[in-house]
């Protein structure tokens, strides 16, 4: 005779089995239709955390919003366009020690959005291009996930001094295609971080000094 502690690992394993077929099935972005049982809150199921309509108040702000604006960059150099980050609709993410995110946003085309702001760029190509501070931001959070706890306003305090970006395209195309690079190295020297907690930086402290970040950025037209 089976007694009910003798069900619960084939329950178990059902319960979970179930749950991550749905999770692939919708690519990891819609779970409305998927959760644990209540009877099992509490088992070592590893299930994704939802966050939908939580006004920017939900975890890792800085990271999540970076991730953003990065896929779609991504999105954008792929099919040629430009379209501009609008708001974050909700994000999926993975509970375990090395998280996935799985993002919903809402993008729109500046040409024919009446809604979005137009500004007037008289500066050089790269001071125009947003990702360039986002890459800088992304590595600085990377490196450090309490800076918004110590200072929620850092990113106005950081001022990109110079950027190089180095790659294979041939040196007679505009800087401005060159910036497009699938395969590229970008050198971001700035200033406005007082204590870097990124490994081997100086141990000179204080806003005025210039510290450098390089980014690798690599695009597989398959993913």
């Amino acid at each position: 005779m089976m007694t009910t502690e003798d069900n619960v690992p084939d329950e178990y394993a059902r319960v979970r089995d179930d749950y991550w077929r749905v999770v692939r099935e919708s690519g990891g972005f819609d779970l409305k239709n998927v959760s644990i049982p209540s009877y099992m809150c509490g088992t070592p199921i590893c299930a994704m955390r939802t966050f939908e309509g939580h006004d920017g108040c939900y975890p890792y702000r800085d990271l999540v919003k970076g991730y953003c604006i990065v896929r779609l960059q991504r999105y954008n150099m792929k099919h040629g366009i430009n379209y501009k980050m609008s708001s974050l609709i909700k994000f999926n993410m993975t509970t375990n020690s090395v998280s996935s995110y799985y993002l919903t946003l809402l993008a729109r085309d500046p040409d024919v959005s009446p809604s979005d702001k137009t500004f007037q760029v008289n500066r050089s190509e790269w001071k125009a291009t947003g990702w360039i501070f986002m890459y800088l931001v992304l590595v600085i959070y990377s490196h450090d996930k309490f800076i918004v706890t110590r200072d929620k306003d850092y990113q106005s305090k950081l001022k990109i001094v110079n950027m190089a970006i180095e790659t294979s395209a041939d040196d007679s195309e505009p800087s401005k295609e060159r910036l497009k690079g699938k395969s590229a190295h970008v050198y971001i020297t700035f200033k406005g971080l007082d204590e870097p907690q990124a490994p081997r930086q100086s141990s000179e402290f204080g806003e005025h000094v210039e510290r450098r970040d390089i980014v690798r950025r690599v695009i597989f037209e398959s993913t």
